[in-house]
Order: C-alpha cells, then structure tokens, then sequence
C-alpha cells in the first residue's frame, strides 16, 4: 500500500468523525427542544442546576454546532469547535457546570479542533 493509499483513507476517517459528530450534535439539540431522554440529558446534565439552564440557548448553540460540522468546509468545522471550548469555559468560570465533565469536552473539542485538516 502507498502512502497516498493511507492518507486518502485518513482524510475520509477524520470528515467521518466530524460528520457523525455533527449529526450527534443536531440530534442532541433536537431532544432538548423536543424533551427528549436519554439524549437531552448529556448535556443537561453538564450543568449544576440543570432545572434553570436556558434550554433555547443551549439547544440553539448545539444545533449550530451540529450545522456547522456538517458543512464539510474545515474553517467552519474548526471554528465550531472554538465556539464550543468557548462557551463550556464561560460557563465553567462561573461555576454553573460540573469541573470533569466540562473539561472532558473542552479538552476533546480542542483536540478535534487542532485536527480539522491534518488528518
């Protein structure tokens, strides 16, 4: 096998990682706004009172995750995953989500985020 072989099947792996992603995404925003379990409470569950969470809010960013990662264009798909490091930050300065969980997607986003167009 050459090493064209191999990045070709690289470069098809990672827009498969994004696009399933990205239907996760939208699927996980559609259970938030339809009430929807076991779904919508993945990321419910994130925050400390998940009773007082801006559902329309989250379901909003989510499902423009979700859309751009979809898109197929690496600016967009990177910069979906900058907007999602950037607001599970602001909410964990503010306390208003649990440390582990939030560190888990903030890490894994920036990961992703790092590797839109390098695999």
């Amino acid at each position: 096998m050459t090493l064209l072989y191999y990045k070709n099947v690289m470069f098809i792996f990672g827009k498969t990682i994004f696009m399933i992603n990205g239907i996760y995404d939208i699927l996980c925003a559609s259970s938030i706004a339809l009430n929807v379990s076991p779904l919508n409470r993945i990321h419910l569950n994130m925050f400390v009172d998940a009773y007082n969470v801006d559902r329309c809010y989250l379901m909003t960013c989510i499902l423009m995750w979700g859309l751009l990662r979809m898109s197929n264009i690496d600016n967009l798909i990177r910069l979906s995953y900058i907007f999602e490091v950037l607001f599970f930050y602001y909410y964990l300065c503010s306390s208003a989500v649990y440390f582990n969980k939030t560190m888990f997607v903030i890490v894994s986003s920036i990961i992703l985020g790092l590797s839109v167009g390098n695999i």
